[in-house]
């Protein structure tokens, strides 16, 4: 295939990214930017970590959560999980011994394509357009300054320092004039070039290193350049952190004397055996470890380090509930006798090492692997099959034999790769060439062909409708691919045709065969194309690796014992049909509801007034108080009675009746909680288990929950404040002018949300505990770390 200009691609797309900037997100701006800069702390759950006391299903079809910049909090409460599933809807709530969580991946969003090929996906906007950004470090190959400028905040993308982390080290290298000129104009804008010691090495990594002005921290690694065309209409993949905290002041102190703590020097002397106790490959501190490391390894060329400021910044957060493993590469030369000692391990050995953990904390014996690479670029691999079999195969693990002895002959690789035909086709046509390179005209590329060709499958293949038509379609067949992932699927038996040693393939490209997968492995989304520069030429003695990569390894078992990680498609959680589920909404604010579409036959309780919300009408105003009207299915929706108005009839109806008159609920009538001061309440499920109790003043329609359980009780408060000194009466509810000098709260009546939080008072005075959904105080306790779902 033809190469375009790369570097043309920008200069292609700059004008129209601008010309289409989000006309709602300008209107709303300057009223969401006082609301958030009112708060004194994150409102966003705390992150979730995974119990190895529950069984999970982990999906890996790269999600998104896809609000828009006019809800009401900032874009750091992005990641939620499931609500416990219930064995019966309308009966008492019993927890399955299955529970769900999203994939950790997530695709970005394609313009051109329909929305239902756009669940769960992610826009630049949901990353970088929020008023909350302080400081911004950006790592990637290609940048556009200005597209990038457009797509912050505008009211306060002035005071948000950003930093360009490049590899453009040519002073005629277009990129790099880019970026000086760019600097030259924003005065909060710099750049940090890579120092690359082998000129055919690049900076290849994608990542962004984001901090708030609420202390908090978020990493996104992803596969996509920092111009208007890979975040338009090409496939790209991502993954998040999510928001990160300051860790406390006594860990911050002692930081120093534990394993949270870790040497920037390039190289520290610690004992591999050592590392793998106090930092198990897959942990939180360990992925934080790694991450110093990596960034450790930007240093001049007399080995200063140029990220100094960087890394110091970083140490100061947890990242204990991270399960991933990070995989990067960096310039390093890696003598053979060095990858089984105490130095640092990158490119493929250091994927080696922890497939090696991975296979040995796996029980997946007596089943064929099947290795699936997606990639933007193949580059010079050799005369043989050997390199790539050794990098995708290593020795020890699920996929081979014991160490030293010949590879497995039980493992199968694919690589699915763009034809010409599929380029042409695609939304962008042949620009999108710009990104697909592979040598053909000369004599060694034609060798590789030949002993590729059988590996290659197409990435827009002729099965595409019987995929749709079976749901196992992804939906980005006409979006060229500039996502990076090497997957390892497990299935009960692989067809003869396409037997580990390939003997029986013809020599052209085939489709990705019908193979009934029936799990994951593992899963790596990465920067890294099939390149010996990105990860490491075996010499004689040694290993060479040339360019910056970075990745994120997942796999089952950084979940639970007997978790099981299964691929979904257009979504990122699977059909969910053992149950249908009773799933009370405190507030229809989206961090509270999640995503609707995940729960496919559940039916929606949610408070009297809610549903006037997603009326265009709705009295509401200020930044934080915008609807999507189809946020909720409406045929599976039902609203509570007004709870001032006396009624002996307690049915609760469907609006539409859709669902038949087996979902038609039957609710006992409002009453006073038998032992707590709550004048009115609803005994969900008729036996005293769940309340749900009219908490008015958030929102119109805001609940509370009283959950009796395991002879405690718990009170769930929602939104009814965002601050526990509030409720101590040690601070009064916070209101501030907008644009037009109109006072404004985060509270739609601030009088109700007074009562409503008197009510609370005596609830707690009574002895029960009280949580807020954004209960900082609360979560910030050690003995409540374990009690976050999922943790």
């Amino acid at each position: 295939m033809e190469r375009p200009s790369k570097a043309a691609r920008v200069d292609v797309e700059a004008d129209s990214a601008l010309r289409n900037a989000l006309t709602h997100t300008e209107q709303i701006r300057a009223q969401r930017a006082g609301f958030l800069s009112s708060l004194q702390r994150r409102v966003s759950p705390p992150p979730r970590s995974p119990s190895a006391g529950m069984s999970y299903q982990g999906s890996i079809q790269f999600p998104e959560n896809k609000r828009r910049a006019k809800m009401e909090h900032s874009n750091e409460a992005k990641a939620q999980e499931l609500p416990q599933i219930l064995q019966n809807t309308f009966s008492s709530p019993k927890i399955q011994q299955r529970q769900v969580v999203r994939s950790p991946f997530q695709l970005t969003r394609i313009r051109d394509l329909p929305s239902e090929d756009n669940h769960d996906t992610v826009r630049i906007d949901d990353l970088i357009c929020d008023p909350m950004l302080q400081e911004i470090w950006l790592f990637d190959y290609l940048f556009d300054p200005d597209w990038i400028m457009s797509k912050l905040d505008p009211d306060t993308r002035d005071l948000t320092k950003i930093v360009l982390v490049h590899g453009s080290w040519r002073a005629e290298d277009s990129n790099r004039l880019r970026i000086l000129e760019a600097c030259s104009r924003y005065p909060s804008m710099s750049h940090i070039t890579a120092y690359l010691p082998d000129a055919f090495g690049t900076h290849h990594t994608k990542m962004m290193i984001l901090f708030r002005r609420d202390d908090t921290l978020e990493v996104i690694i992803h596969t996509a350049n920092m111009i208007a065309q890979d975040w338009t209409n090409m496939t790209q993949g991502l993954w998040r952190t999510g928001p990160l905290k300051v860790l406390s002041p006594a860990k911050a102190m002692g930081n120093s004397k534990s394993s949270d703590q870790v040497s920037l020097s390039p190289e520290p002397d610690l004992q591999t055996d050592n590392l793998e106790t106090a930092l198990p490959i897959g942990s939180g501190k360990r992925f934080k470890h790694d991450l110093l490391q990596y960034l450790s390894a930007y240093t001049e060329k007399s080995g200063r380090p140029k990220l100094s400021a960087l890394t110091k910044q970083i140490k100061m957060y947890d990242f204990v509930n991270i399960r991933a493993a990070l995989v990067a590469s960096v310039p390093r030369k890696i003598p053979f006798k060095s990858i089984r000692s105490n130095k640092p391990l990158w490119g493929w050995p250091s994927l080696h090492r922890i497939l090696r953990h991975v296979s040995e904390r796996s029980n997946r014996e007596g089943k064929s692997a099947y290795v699936v690479a997606q990639v933007s670029s193949i580059a010079t691999l050799g005369s043989t099959d050997k390199w790539l079999r050794e990098i995708l195969i290593p020795e020890g693990t699920l996929t081979g034999t014991a160490e030293g002895s010949p590879q497995s002959t039980e493992t199968t690789i694919s690589v699915l790769y763009p034809t010409p035909r599929s380029i042409r086709h695609s939304l962008d046509g042949y620009q999108a060439g710009a990104s697909i390179h592979m040598k053909l005209d000369s004599g060694p590329a034609q060798k590789q062909i030949s002993w590729l060709r059988p590996y290659l499958c197409d990435w827009s293949n002729s099965r595409a409708n019987k995929a749709a038509q079976s749901g196992r379609a992804a939906g980005r067949s006409v979006a060229a691919p500039h996502i990076k992932t090497y997957i390892q699927f497990r299935s009960s038996a692989l067809p003869d045709q396409f037997s580990p040693n390939h003997s029986s393939r013809t020599s052209e490209k085939k489709d990705l065969p019908g193979i009934n997968f029936d799990e994951i492995d593992w899963a790596l989304l990465t920067s890294a194309n099939l390149s010996t520069q990105a990860w490491g030429n075996v010499g004689k003695d040694e290993i060479n690796i040339k360019s910056f990569e970075l990745g994120v390894l997942v796999w089952p078992g950084l979940f639970a014992d007997n978790a099981k990680m299964i691929p979904t498609f257009k979504k990122d959680f699977p059909n969910i049909t053992e149950t249908d589920l009773a799933n009370p909404d405190q507030t229809v604010h989206w961090d509270h509801i999640g995503d609707p579409n995940s729960f496919s036959s559940s039916t929606f309780i949610v408070g009297n007034g809610s549903l006037n919300l997603f009326r265009e009408d709705s009295s509401l105003s200020g930044s934080h108080s915008f609807f999507e009207p189809d946020l909720l299915p409406l045929a599976r929706t039902v609203e509570l009675p007004d709870p001032g108005i006396p009624t002996s009839d307690n049915k609760v109806t469907l609006l539409n009746g859709e669902a038949g008159p087996s979902h038609r609920l039957v609710l006992p009538p409002y009453k006073p909680h038998s032992s707590l001061p709550l004048s009115q309440t609803v005994d969900l499920f008729s036996d005293s288990t769940v309340y749900i109790v009219p908490a008015p003043g958030h929102l119109p329609g805001h609940i509370n929950l009283v959950v009796h359980g395991n002879d405690q009780t718990i009170y769930l408060a929602g939104d009814a404040c965002h601050d526990r000194r509030i409720l101590r009466q040690e601070r009064e509810i916070g209101t501030w002018e907008d644009a037009d000098g109109k006072s404004c709260c985060i509270h739609a009546s601030r009088q109700e949300t007074e009562t409503t939080l008197e009510m609370i008072r005596g609830v707690e005075k009574s002895g029960v505990e009280v949580v807020f959904a954004h209960d900082w105080e609360w979560e910030e306790r050690d003995e409540n770390r374990s009690r976050f779902f999922g943790s």
